[in-house]
């Protein structure tokens, strides 16, 4: 039996080792600053968290719904880095998607339009997410064969083309999905600032300047305009 079972391991550990030599190359491929920027849009995250945690706030049903969203966006935000850049492609899409959509309820919460059990409608998103969401869906559907398939096939050394198990570097894909994964994440941490500002005043905003927030935010804005993520004209 342990024999086995063993087999069930040394695939897992296969998986592993691909994953890891993956996530190497997609560090060393991918933009150095905009790695960087993930890192400071985290910080911005956790820094929104503390400043006035436990302290009184204005509240309503808005407020508490919008915070629940980010909350949950926030608790799943490593495991769509990791399947970025460690090549699960298929499920970095579906993981984006989602995210797409919880940007979008949030917007909708905001804005009161928000229609209880059901799916946020992505026409409340701006213009320039809207044209990724349809491709989301298809790559994420296991109805679509044909844009599956190329995810999981390998170009052996005899230049045959099949399937396989272990996951495979695409440095395309990485680009692509990280890319969104960041426009994504810079638009969740606006609207957590906004919510902050709705929760305690426009006095919150010069707290936010002394611990340097608004500052990194331009940081990383600068580096998304530089690298094509957002547009300058367009972008908040």
């Amino acid at each position: 039996m342990i024999e086995f079972t063993n087999k069930g391991i040394e695939l897992e550990k296969n998986i592993f080792i691909s994953k890891k030599q993956i996530r190497k190359e997609s560090k060393e491929n991918y933009e150095t600053k905009l790695i960087e920027s993930r890192l400071f849009l985290l910080s911005i995250f956790y820094d929104l968290i503390l400043i006035r945690e436990g302290k009184p706030c204005e509240t309503s049903k808005s407020i508490s719904n919008r915070i629940n969203l980010i909350a949950t966006y926030i608790q799943g935000v490593d495991i769509v880095e990791n399947s970025i850049m460690e090549g699960q492609y298929t499920k970095a899409s579906a993981l984006i998607k989602q995210d797409y959509e919880i940007l979008t309820r949030i917007i909708e919460v905001k804005n009161k339009k928000e229609k209880e059990g059901k799916t946020p409608n992505v026409n409340n998103l701006p213009e320039e997410f809207r044209k990724f969401y349809g491709y989301l869906n298809k790559i994420s559907h296991p109805s679509n064969s044909s844009i599956i398939e190329n995810f999981i096939t390998k170009l052996d050394k005899d230049n045959f083309i099949g399937v396989t198990y272990i996951p495979t570097y695409n440095i395309k894909l990485v680009k692509a999905f990280y890319d969104l994964h960041l426009l994504i994440m810079y638009n969740i941490v606006f609207e957590k600032i906004t919510l902050i500002i709705e929760m305690y005043g426009k006095q919150i905003i010069t707290e936010m300047e002394n611990r340097q927030i608004i500052h990194y935010l331009l940081y990383v804005k600068n580096n998304l305009i530089t690298c094509g993520i957002i547009a300058e004209l367009n972008e908040k």
